[in-house]
């Protein structure tokens, strides 16, 4: 009989322990299953707002707008000064009220060197909260010499690859080809 009462508080240690593992009751948000991209190309939006980003790894401008939407489903982008062009993704998951952050790092076929500081960089990570279920907008701007952060001109033909990233995992990505002509009007 000693044995048998020996090993109950054993089990109940186990499955504690296993409960804390698998973060049974966990305040944590739940897993991402996938984030997928739902839609890119050539955005349009409305009633911006031009903001520092707190999280860009080149300390980039953002902009908040009111409304967004992809106008041109499109992978090719004409060189086009002001031309906005970018994602639209969903996280996938049990819904739950809790956003998740997610890094989104937009990487370049050719480098920038910042003005600020003169360091040479191909990519700029940012951070931005996401809902699960819920789709959000990420893009980037073909920028005038003004307003540019780099040394030189942003005008380039080339490549740009937004990647998506959440606990380290690289779930999504989608590349842009910058190009001078591709007869979008």
């Amino acid at each position: 009989m000693a044995c048998r009462w020996s090993t109950i508080p054993l089990r109940v240690v186990l499955i504690l322990g296993c409960m804390a593992i698998l973060g049974c009751g966990s305040k944590e948000p739940k897993r991402v299953q996938a984030i997928r991209i739902i839609q890119y190309g050539i955005m349009e939006y409305g009633g911006a707002s031009l903001e520092r980003d707190k999280t860009s790894s080149i300390k980039a401008d953002i902009s908040r707008a009111s409304a967004i939407r992809i106008a041109v489903p499109t992978d090719r982008i004409p060189l086009r000064e002001g031309l906005s062009y970018g994602i639209s993704f969903v996280v996938e998951g049990p819904v739950t009220s809790q956003t998740i952050p997610v890094k989104v790092i937009l990487k370049s076929s050719h480098p920038c060197v910042l003005r600020s500081t003169g360091e040479i960089v191909y990519q700029n990570d940012t951070v931005m909260e996401a809902r699960i279920g819920v789709p959000r907008y990420v893009g980037g701007r073909i920028v005038s010499e003004k307003e540019n952060l780099c040394v030189g001109s942003s005008l380039q033909p080339g490549s740009e690859t937004f990647e998506i990233y959440y606990g380290g995992k690289k779930y999504a990505e989608q590349r842009f080809e910058i190009v001078t002509d591709d007869g979008i009007q």
